[in-house]
């Protein structure tokens, strides 16, 4: 699969594959030269090796050995470097960076009976649904340089719960959205309040 002109991904039946979630959080991100970024749930590391192709020093983080696995070798196939840890949400994190970027699991636990057990990691982000990212936020601001910004991608499923705590911890912009066939995808850019 080429999303773009350069970059080409391989997807392995246990890892998420970019769907439009993917490439409305792609659209949104602009990465500068230089920058460090982490990723966190990287999948096919696509997002992590749009970065690295900007010339940033990129982390990419993931709880599945078979995402990382299959990011790795993405990472061979396109010739580009990046770090790659694996890691629950930010339990094996160390460092911090200019740039976080999250692409959650936020269907809610009664989603489950619907989708195979292969998915379910994937895509349940909690009983609710916003467990995960609510999370996420919480650990995230350790990990994030002052003038720094996070981008996480929210559903209409779960919005109203994971904004009200994004709003609690950040400065927060909505920066795209994209209605779906059941639902509306934004994107997010979360900033510590300095004040």
């Amino acid at each position: 699969m080429k999303l773009d002109n350069e970059i080409q991904i391989e997807v392995t039946e246990d890892v998420y594959a970019p769907s439009d979630d993917t490439l409305l959080l792609l659209s949104a991100i602009h990465p500068k030269q230089g920058q460090s970024i982490l990723e966190i749930g990287t999948g096919s590391g696509i997002i992590a090796l749009h970065c690295a192709k900007s010339g940033c020093k990129v982390t990419a983080a993931d709880i599945s050995e078979k995402a990382l696995e299959c990011a790795r070798d993405n990472a061979q196939l396109n010739n580009m470097n990046i770090e790659f840890i694996q890691s629950d949400l930010f339990s094996n994190v160390q460092e911090k960076y200019d740039m976080i970027i999250f692409n959650p699991p936020y269907l809610s636990g009664k989603d489950a009976e619907i989708l195979a057990v292969n998915d379910k990691r994937q895509l349940i982000g909690g009983e609710e649904g916003h467990e995960i990212s609510v999370k996420f936020m919480e650990q995230a601001i350790q990990h994030l340089l002052e003038n720094g910004c996070i981008y996480l991608l929210t559903s209409t499923e779960t919005s109203d719960k994971v904004i009200k705590k994004a709003r609690q911890l950040f400065l927060v912009d909505k920066i795209v959205e994209q209605r779906m066939f059941f639902e509306v995808l934004a994107v997010w850019e979360l900033r510590l309040d300095k004040n």
